[in-house]
């Protein structure tokens, strides 16, 4: 489990790090997974995230992280399904109106977040 965390945050660490570069290009790239299918990976997601991270939890060099990354991707996945797929649109649609200024701000913390997620399994 530990190594599917460790993807995640690499993945989370390209995906910001390309934002970063291109935030519009990233923006085109996420509204094109605006529909159904992007709700339905969007939500997968979340809860492969949260139940691999509360799974690590024990093995990983800061088991709290993990537990708390887990229960709130957990509850995001939750919060996707009770806003449905029309919310879901509506809410990339406002991601995508933001300045590129705050996206770049987003997406470094985004950064911060994957780099924690590898750290935290002790791959790094």
């Amino acid at each position: 489990m530990l190594e599917l965390i460790a993807l995640f945050g690499v993945l989370i660490i390209f995906a910001c790090a390309y934002g970063i570069a291109n935030p519009q290009g990233l923006v085109r790239l996420v509204e094109q997974f605006a529909g159904f299918g992007g709700y339905l990976v969007a939500i997968v997601v979340r809860l492969v995230l949260g139940a691999a991270a509360i799974l690590a939890a024990p093995a990983s060099l800061l088991p709290v992280f993990l537990h708390i990354v887990g229960g709130i991707s957990l509850l995001a996945a939750l919060a996707l399904i009770m806003m449905g797929g029309r919310g879901f649109e509506r809410l990339i649609r406002w991601v995508a109106g933001w300045e590129s200024r705050l996206l770049r701000a987003g997406l470094v913390l985004g950064m911060l977040f994957g780099v924690a997620l590898v750290w935290v399994t002790g791959f790094a």
